[in-house]
């Protein structure tokens, strides 16, 4: 993942989950998140995705959460695929496309922040990545570890 050169507060939101609750990214501060923009029509996405479930499943939740947020149109599209790859980690819809540039500056999807337990935007990777190598695994280790909680 790159290095954000500002750091700077990730822009909030608050958008519907699968599970039809409202959602603000504001309300998973004091965890780092690692928030990842996909949608079903996106093949590199969906190569993407068991990795990221695997990095969900290895990190401790209490300090780490993935959240994955489809961009456009859902939830049939999304729930057919998650029948066939589940995830355990929350799936939010930006059915609209509300979370584009300027505030998300996104070029492409995948799309993946790792933004800090305060809020601000560490990291960011475009295009697909294998979050459950070992390398990346010890770096999201090592980032909580170093964390003063």
């Amino acid at each position: 993942m790159n290095p954000m050169p500002n750091q700077d507060t990730a822009p909030d939101f608050e958008l519907i989950g699968l599970d039809e609750k409202f959602y603000e990214l504001k309300s998973f501060r004091g965890k780092f998140i690692l928030l990842n923009f996909w949608a079903t029509w996106c093949h590199p996405c969906l190569e993407e995705m068991p990795s990221l479930e695997a990095a969900s499943i290895h990190m401790d939740k209490t300090k780490f959460l993935v959240i994955g947020i489809h961009a456009g149109p859902g939830p049939e599209g999304i729930n057919d695929f998650l029948k066939r790859n589940p995830v355990s980690f929350p799936i939010l819809i930006d059915m609209d496309l509300e979370l584009g540039p300027p505030d998300w500056n996104i070029a492409g999807i995948p799309s993946t922040f790792l933004i800090s337990p305060e809020g601000k935007m560490l990291y960011f990777a475009q295009g697909k990545r294998d979050f459950s190598s070992n390398k990346m695994i010890n770096f999201f280790e090592k980032l909580v570890k170093d964390y003063n909680w």
